[in-house]
């Protein structure tokens, strides 16, 4: 991809042949940026979409162009929402994962014995399934109790 500064857009490589008469494949870094064009260096975007709103720009840097996230935070109680959401889906996806090593008909065996009569492993994933609920409901508390967003964020994206 390409910015062209005069357009302040990106555009492929056919686009840009297109719009300026210029391939950017056979044509040189110094006729590319004389016209404006700049190759982009991608850079991921470091923002959390479900907690902020983010507007992608260009920023030239020498001879190449560089991705700028600027991120705004959406409102608290969206936010609040969106994370309480993520944490839900990370420690059920956790859960999941230990139910589906076991088997539910398995767990419920297990968890219908008393704590003298569990084997290690079923103690151990009893134990295992204790600490996610735990865990959850903490981030939960915690989530609900923040005051901005970016609390959200180190709870959700730590």
């Amino acid at each position: 991809m390409y910015y062209l500064a005069p357009a302040d857009r990106a555009y492929s490589a056919y686009e840009i042949k297109r719009k300026t008469g210029l391939d950017p494949v056979s044509t040189g870094i110094v006729a590319l940026n004389f016209a404006g064009v700049y190759p982009i260096v991608d850079v991921a975007n470091p923002h959390d979409t479900r907690l902020y709103t983010v507007a992608l720009s260009y920023t030239i840097n020498g001879t190449n162009a560089d991705q700028t996230w600027t991120a705004t935070a959406k409102p608290l109680a969206d936010a609040k929402t969106a994370g309480c959401d993520a944490q839900k889906e990370k420690y059920e996806a956790e859960a999941v994962a230990i139910r589906d090593d076991y088997g539910n008909l398995m767990l419920i065996a297990a968890a219908a014995k008393t704590s003298a009569q569990r084997s290690a492993s079923e103690t151990s994933i009893i134990d295992s399934l204790k600490t996610i609920a735990t865990n959850l409901s903490n981030d939960l508390a915690s989530i609900e109790a923040a005051a901005d967003v970016d609390a959200i964020n180190a709870i959700v994206n730590p």
